[in-house]
């Protein structure tokens, strides 16, 4: 790969998945099968938390999955969609690599909610920022920040 800039990290070249899609490797991955946090100790370089992962089957029904894991989307979708202004696909899976839940399930949306990538909205709206806030106030004493 003609590639130079190293402020990403690590670009790793030929390590592909079953579906012959690029993937790190899998000592890398924090969430390697299925676990909440694998060992990443033979990682070369710095191991991630999360994927995005275009697939041709990403859930029984669906055109997308998310989790803290990473983003399971669609592939045909993702490339129908990559040159448009919205990605709604994507943009809602990331949502969930966030910690935000559907929003289009009646329990989980308050009367009134504003309008949101959780449910319907093809953008960012004040909503989202709204369900973020929420969910790191609830994460926050875990953490040092």
């Amino acid at each position: 790969m003609d590639w130079s800039d190293d402020s990403l990290g690590t670009i790793y070249e030929g390590i592909l998945d079953d579906e012959g899609g690029p993937k790190c490797p899998d000592e890398c991955y924090k969430h390697q099968d299925q676990a909440a946090s694998a060992d990443t100790s033979g990682c070369k370089g710095k191991p991630l938390d999360m994927s995005l992962w275009p697939s041709e089957k990403p859930g029984e029904g669906a055109i997308g999955t998310g989790g803290d894991w990473g983003q399971r989307v669609e592939v045909n979708d993702m490339l129908n969609t990559m040159g448009q202004e919205h990605m709604m696909v994507l943009l809602h899976e990331i949502g969930h690599g966030f910690g935000l839940p559907e929003m289009y399930v009646a329990e989980n949306k308050p009367a009134g909610y504003p309008a949101n990538v959780m449910d319907e909205s093809f953008t960012l709206t004040d909503g989202d920022g709204w369900l973020l806030r929420s969910v790191l106030e609830n994460i926050k004493s875990r953490y040092n920040f």
